[in-house]
Protein backbone atom coordinates (compact mmCIF):
# COMPACT_ATOMS: atom_id res chain seq x y z
CA UNK A 1 0.00 0.00 0.00
CA UNK A 2 2.98 2.15 0.89
CA UNK A 3 4.82 1.75 -2.27
CA UNK A 4 1.31 1.87 -4.47
CA UNK A 5 0.99 5.81 -2.46
CA UNK A 6 4.41 6.48 -3.41
CA UNK A 7 4.70 5.55 -6.34
CA UNK A 8 1.43 7.35 -7.19
CA UNK A 9 2.80 10.69 -5.79
CA UNK A 10 5.89 10.51 -7.81
CA UNK A 11 3.72 9.59 -10.76
CA UNK A 12 1.76 12.82 -9.66
CA UNK A 13 4.33 15.36 -9.57
CA UNK A 14 6.32 14.23 -12.34
CA UNK A 15 2.93 14.89 -14.19
CA UNK A 16 2.74 18.53 -12.65
CA UNK A 17 6.33 19.05 -13.71
CA UNK A 18 5.57 18.22 -17.16
CA UNK A 19 2.37 19.97 -17.50
CA UNK A 20 4.57 23.00 -15.95
CA UNK A 21 6.82 22.57 -18.70
CA UNK A 22 4.41 22.66 -21.34
CA UNK A 23 2.50 25.68 -20.17
CA UNK A 24 5.65 27.70 -19.79
CA UNK A 25 7.13 26.47 -23.40
CA UNK A 26 3.82 27.40 -24.69
CA UNK A 27 3.91 31.03 -22.96
CA UNK A 28 7.48 31.17 -24.09
CA UNK A 29 6.40 30.65 -27.86
CA UNK A 30 3.15 33.38 -27.27
CA UNK A 31 6.09 35.84 -26.29
CA UNK A 32 8.34 35.12 -29.13
CA UNK A 33 5.38 35.42 -31.27
CA UNK A 34 4.23 38.98 -29.94
CA UNK A 35 7.30 40.37 -29.57
CA UNK A 36 8.15 39.75 -33.21
CA UNK A 37 4.72 41.03 -34.41
CA UNK A 38 5.23 44.54 -32.19
CA UNK A 39 8.84 44.18 -34.05
CA UNK A 40 7.66 43.74 -37.74
CA UNK A 41 4.26 44.80 -37.35
CA UNK A 42 4.60 47.93 -34.18
CA UNK A 43 3.31 51.04 -36.42
CA UNK A 44 0.26 49.32 -38.03
CA UNK A 45 -0.86 47.78 -35.24
CA UNK A 46 -0.14 50.94 -32.83
CA UNK A 47 -3.76 51.52 -31.57
CA UNK A 48 -4.38 47.70 -30.86
CA UNK A 49 -1.26 47.65 -28.70
CA UNK A 50 -2.22 51.18 -26.77
CA UNK A 51 -5.66 49.29 -26.47
CA UNK A 52 -3.86 46.55 -25.11
CA UNK A 53 -1.35 48.15 -22.85
CA UNK A 54 -4.19 50.74 -21.46
CA UNK A 55 -6.06 47.58 -20.32
CA UNK A 56 -3.40 45.97 -18.49
CA UNK A 57 -2.25 48.67 -16.79
CA UNK A 58 -5.83 49.66 -16.14
CA UNK A 59 -6.76 46.39 -14.61
CA UNK A 60 -3.41 45.72 -12.55
CA UNK A 61 -4.04 49.52 -10.93
CA UNK A 62 -7.91 48.53 -10.53
CA UNK A 63 -7.04 45.34 -8.78
CA UNK A 64 -4.67 46.92 -6.66
CA UNK A 65 -6.52 49.54 -5.60
CA UNK A 66 -9.75 47.36 -5.08
CA UNK A 67 -7.61 45.43 -2.02
CA UNK A 68 -7.40 47.98 -0.14
CA UNK A 69 -11.37 47.69 0.30
CA UNK A 70 -12.13 43.66 -0.65
CA UNK A 71 -10.57 40.50 -0.04
CA UNK A 72 -8.57 38.67 -2.81
CA UNK A 73 -10.40 35.83 -2.25
CA UNK A 74 -14.14 37.85 -3.40
CA UNK A 75 -15.17 38.75 -6.84
CA UNK A 76 -14.89 42.08 -6.71
CA UNK A 77 -11.23 42.78 -6.86
CA UNK A 78 -11.63 41.17 -10.33
CA UNK A 79 -14.42 42.75 -11.39
CA UNK A 80 -12.76 46.26 -10.41
CA UNK A 81 -9.70 45.16 -12.08
CA UNK A 82 -11.47 44.01 -15.47
CA UNK A 83 -13.60 47.10 -15.52
CA UNK A 84 -10.84 49.84 -14.88
CA UNK A 85 -9.03 47.92 -17.77
CA UNK A 86 -11.59 47.82 -20.35
CA UNK A 87 -12.16 52.08 -19.20
CA UNK A 88 -8.59 52.48 -19.61
CA UNK A 89 -8.21 50.28 -22.65
CA UNK A 90 -10.90 52.60 -24.07
CA UNK A 91 -9.65 55.98 -23.39
CA UNK A 92 -6.74 55.30 -24.24
CA UNK A 93 -7.51 53.95 -27.93
CA UNK A 94 -9.57 56.83 -28.22
CA UNK A 95 -6.62 59.29 -26.70
CA UNK A 96 -4.76 58.72 -29.59
CA UNK A 97 -1.46 60.99 -28.65
CA UNK A 98 -1.83 60.16 -24.59
CA UNK A 99 -2.02 56.67 -26.12
CA UNK A 100 1.66 57.01 -28.02
CA UNK A 101 2.81 58.54 -25.27
CA UNK A 102 2.34 55.69 -22.55
CA UNK A 103 2.75 52.95 -25.22
CA UNK A 104 6.09 54.27 -26.52
CA UNK A 105 7.48 55.30 -23.37
CA UNK A 106 6.51 52.21 -21.41
CA UNK A 107 8.39 50.20 -24.47
CA UNK A 108 11.05 52.34 -24.38
CA UNK A 109 11.64 51.89 -20.55
CA UNK A 110 10.71 47.68 -21.03
CA UNK A 111 14.15 48.07 -23.54
CA UNK A 112 15.78 49.29 -21.72
CA UNK A 113 15.25 47.25 -18.51
CA UNK A 114 16.01 44.46 -21.07
CA UNK A 115 19.32 45.53 -22.03
CA UNK A 116 19.96 46.22 -18.14
CA UNK A 117 19.38 41.89 -17.49
CA UNK A 118 21.86 41.23 -20.66
CA UNK A 119 24.62 38.99 -18.89
CA UNK A 120 27.36 41.89 -19.51
CA UNK A 121 25.37 45.10 -18.32
CA UNK A 122 23.83 43.53 -15.30
CA UNK A 123 27.52 42.23 -14.07
CA UNK A 124 28.79 45.48 -14.81
CA UNK A 125 25.73 47.40 -12.48
CA UNK A 126 26.45 44.08 -10.00
CA UNK A 127 29.89 45.60 -9.08
CA UNK A 128 28.39 49.01 -7.75
CA UNK A 129 28.69 49.83 -4.37
CA UNK A 130 24.74 47.91 -2.86
CA UNK A 131 21.71 46.77 -4.47
CA UNK A 132 19.60 49.74 -3.43
CA UNK A 133 22.60 51.87 -6.35
CA UNK A 134 21.89 49.26 -8.61
CA UNK A 135 18.10 49.32 -8.80
CA UNK A 136 18.37 53.16 -8.13
CA UNK A 137 20.19 53.85 -11.31
CA UNK A 138 17.53 50.97 -13.32
CA UNK A 139 14.55 52.80 -12.15
CA UNK A 140 16.08 56.59 -13.01
CA UNK A 141 17.32 55.34 -16.26
CA UNK A 142 13.73 53.57 -16.99
CA UNK A 143 12.64 56.47 -16.42
CA UNK A 144 14.27 58.63 -18.29
CA UNK A 145 13.71 56.41 -21.40
CA UNK A 146 10.04 56.56 -20.63
CA UNK A 147 9.30 60.44 -20.37
CA UNK A 148 11.81 61.22 -23.54
CA UNK A 149 10.66 58.92 -25.55
CA UNK A 150 7.15 59.16 -24.88
CA UNK A 151 7.70 63.13 -25.52
CA UNK A 152 9.63 62.63 -28.69
CA UNK A 153 7.33 60.20 -30.21
CA UNK A 154 4.42 62.18 -29.81
CA UNK A 155 6.42 65.41 -31.47
CA UNK A 156 7.62 62.88 -34.42
CA UNK A 157 5.02 59.79 -34.28
CA UNK A 158 5.87 57.70 -37.01
CA UNK A 159 9.83 57.73 -37.10
CA UNK A 160 9.92 57.27 -33.39
CA UNK A 161 7.43 54.68 -33.07
CA UNK A 162 8.77 52.57 -35.68
CA UNK A 163 12.11 52.71 -34.23
CA UNK A 164 10.71 52.23 -30.29
CA UNK A 165 8.95 48.89 -31.47
CA UNK A 166 11.27 47.81 -33.65
CA UNK A 167 14.30 47.64 -31.16
CA UNK A 168 12.01 46.75 -28.32
CA UNK A 169 10.56 43.82 -29.64
CA UNK A 170 13.83 42.49 -31.13
CA UNK A 171 15.14 43.07 -27.30
CA UNK A 172 12.12 41.01 -26.12
CA UNK A 173 12.40 38.52 -28.71
CA UNK A 174 16.00 37.78 -28.45
CA UNK A 175 15.63 37.59 -24.60
CA UNK A 176 12.74 35.03 -25.35
CA UNK A 177 15.41 32.97 -27.26
CA UNK A 178 17.59 32.32 -24.88
CA UNK A 179 14.92 31.10 -22.65
CA UNK A 180 14.35 28.22 -25.70
CA UNK A 181 17.76 28.24 -26.55
CA UNK A 182 19.81 27.70 -23.23
CA UNK A 183 23.03 27.65 -24.97
CA UNK A 184 22.33 31.20 -26.01
CA UNK A 185 23.22 32.12 -22.77
CA UNK A 186 26.25 31.22 -22.34
CA UNK A 187 26.75 33.27 -25.27
CA UNK A 188 26.03 36.90 -24.86
CA UNK A 189 27.37 38.25 -28.57
CA UNK A 190 24.69 35.76 -30.32
CA UNK A 191 22.09 37.51 -28.09
CA UNK A 192 23.18 40.86 -29.08
CA UNK A 193 23.61 39.74 -32.61
CA UNK A 194 20.28 38.08 -32.70
CA UNK A 195 18.92 41.73 -31.32
CA UNK A 196 20.59 44.19 -33.68
CA UNK A 197 19.29 41.92 -36.80
CA UNK A 198 16.01 42.00 -35.65
CA UNK A 199 16.23 45.31 -34.81
CA UNK A 200 17.62 46.47 -38.28
CA UNK A 201 14.79 44.04 -40.83
CA UNK A 202 11.80 45.41 -38.40
CA UNK A 203 13.42 48.85 -38.86
CA UNK A 204 13.21 48.05 -42.71
CA UNK A 205 10.37 46.24 -42.81
CA UNK A 206 8.09 48.72 -40.95
CA UNK A 207 9.28 51.68 -42.81
CA UNK A 208 8.95 49.71 -46.43
CA UNK A 209 5.58 48.79 -45.34
CA UNK A 210 4.31 52.33 -44.24
CA UNK A 211 5.77 54.19 -46.69
CA UNK A 212 3.39 57.43 -47.67
CA UNK A 213 1.59 56.68 -44.33
CA UNK A 214 1.07 59.44 -41.84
Amino acid sequence: MTIDSTLMQELMSLVDENALAKIQMILLLLSLVLALMQCYFGYRFLKFWIGVLGFFLGTAVGFAVSLRFFEVRTWYPWAIGLTAGALLSLLAYKLYLAGVFVFSGFTAASAVYAVTELPAVNSFLANLKGETLHNIIVIAVCLIAFIVVGILSVKYAKPFIIIVTSLSGALLASRTLVRLIPSMEEKPVWQLAAAAALGASGVLLQHLMNLGKK
